[in-house]
């Protein structure tokens, strides 16, 4: 009779392509919401006004959870587009200070659908929809520090791939993600990124679906931002 040994293999873990977790010490953002002069919108011309206010999120934490190594590239070099790519959700964040308030008036004509049109003589009397949209500013976002394997050995670095030592302060002497060297890499490149143009697209088609779902969403002739 003879005994056979198994010999249990180690999983490596690949730190690149797992989901992580992204924090920023503060971040610009937009809230847009529309308003209308109904309680319960029925039809687009219903929709009057459009409220933005702007200010600064602090302590903001992002999760990826599909992240396939381009992801975690694209926040460590800081290649973003103007606001938060569809990969990327919300977390958590400690404090927002909203400093600036705006109004436009919502038209819609021939030519598509105007988000910055004059505001309407009666905009006191109009009411909010629900209908709202954050928008955080990436484009010059600056990463404080990123989890990697947000869901298992959370993995702490900063910005420029460094661990961080037992006073939970970088150690340039523990590189954990080259971020030179994997910059090179073609195979991580091609993220999608996500402009404020399309942010808006996406939602009015998204308040379009809701409230209209036989009328398709119309053309944006002027955004708000």
């Amino acid at each position: 009779m003879t005994n056979k040994k198994t010999t249990k293999t180690k999983t490596v873990k690949d730190y690149l392509r797992l989901p992580f977790e992204v924090h920023y010490a503060d971040l610009s953002i937009t809230t847009l919401e529309l308003f209308s002069d109904v309680l319960k919108v029925k039809h687009p011309e219903q929709f009057k006004c459009i409220h933005l206010e702007q200010g600064t999120a602090y302590g903001v934490t992002f999760f990826c959870k599909q992240n396939t190594g381009k992801e975690l590239i694209c926040c460590l070099t800081e290649e973003h587009d103007d606001t938060c790519p569809d990969w990327l959700s919300m977390l958590e964040e400690d404090e927002i200070n909203m400093n600036h308030g705006e109004d436009f008036g919502v038209e819609i004509d021939d030519s598509g659908l105007n988000l910055k049109a004059t505001v309407p003589d009666d905009f006191e009397d109009l009411e909010p929809t629900g209908y709202a949209i954050d928008l955080y500013g990436f484009f010059y976002a600056k990463v404080e520090y990123i989890i990697l394997d947000a869901e298992g050995d959370r993995i702490k670095i900063d910005a420029f791939g460094y661990g961080f030592d037992e006073n939970d302060e970088p150690d340039e002497n523990l590189l954990l993600i080259d971020i030179d060297e994997l910059s090179q890499d073609e195979s991580l490149n091609g993220w999608t990124t996500l402009s404020y143009a399309k942010a808006q697209n996406d939602w009015i088609n998204s308040v379009w679906k809701k409230s209209f779902p036989k009328l398709p969403p119309p053309t944006i002739s002027n955004y708000v931002i």
